[in-house]
């Protein structure tokens, strides 16, 4: 909890990449070991409306990414209402009383009576992954869990080697896929963010002449995801081979 106020603190202040990056990722940490403690979502709940507000600060900076490159291909009006965006999701950051929900957050950890069970832990989210990773289609949202359940496995792993042979060569190496297989359909996932805030900008567009401006930007990072989600899936089934 320590480390989520400063986080809070350091993104009042610069709502730099960093700050927000640091925020969900302790975020992330403290939520993988809640539920291997058996906690009920309701515990790490009142924080979603911090975690939230962040995640859509670090959707915006993803998509800046790959708008703020030399020659880039993306109309300059969709430049500005990225910024307009980013501008309300800053206020929108101050719209929710920080201290209150530390303070409630905490009371529901106080309370926490754990239920460990470590092998159905990582044995229900091998499981769900490889149901995932072998059925047809994938959804991005089953896409999306299989990240998230990579990366409850891998801070899991990460806390226990505080408690085991630190440089362990067999969980070391599964360290090393789950960190593979989160990364890979990370990048993938900040790609589906760029076509979603697309889509979103030529909703909200009047102009006939905008629409066609960005219409075939939008078919072409489609194809674009299509292909890098192929390769993601064929990737994603031969790292599992060797977990």
């Amino acid at each position: 909890m320590k480390h989520l106020r400063e986080d809070v603190k350091q993104i009042a202040v610069e709502f730099n990449e960093d700050a927000i990056h640091d925020l969900r990722t302790d975020f992330k940490k403290i939520r993988a070991l809640l539920r291997w403690l058996g906690a009920k979502k309701n515990v790490y709940k009142p924080f979603d409306r911090i975690y939230d507000r962040a995640g859509l600060l670090r959707d915006i900076q993803v998509v800046n990414r790959f708008v703020d490159v030399v020659d880039s291909k993306y109309p300059e009006a969709f430049t500005v209402w990225l910024l307009h965006l980013e501008i309300h999701a800053m206020e929108n950051w101050y719209g929710v009383n920080h201290k209150k929900v530390f303070k409630k957050m905490g009371g529901k950890l106080d309370k926490i009576k754990p239920v460990i069970h470590t092998r159905a832990f990582f044995s229900t989210r091998v499981k769900k992954i490889k149901n995932i990773i072998y059925s047809y289609p994938i959804s991005d949202e089953n896409m999306h869990s299989v990240r998230k359940m990579s990366k409850d496995m891998q801070y899991l792993l990460l806390w226990m080697d505080k408690e085991a042979e630190p440089n362990e060569p067999s969980r070391l190496f599964h360290l090393k896929l789950l960190k593979q297989i989160a990364r890979q359909i990370g990048d993938y996932n900040d790609r589906c963010i760029l076509l979603q805030f697309l889509t979103a900008y030529k909703y909200c567009q009047t102009e006939q002449a905008a629409i066609l401006e960005i219409e075939p930007i939008i078919e072409n990072q489609i194809l674009e995801n299509e292909l890098e989600k192929d390769r993601l899936i064929t990737s994603l089934r031969v790292t599992w081979l060797l977990l």
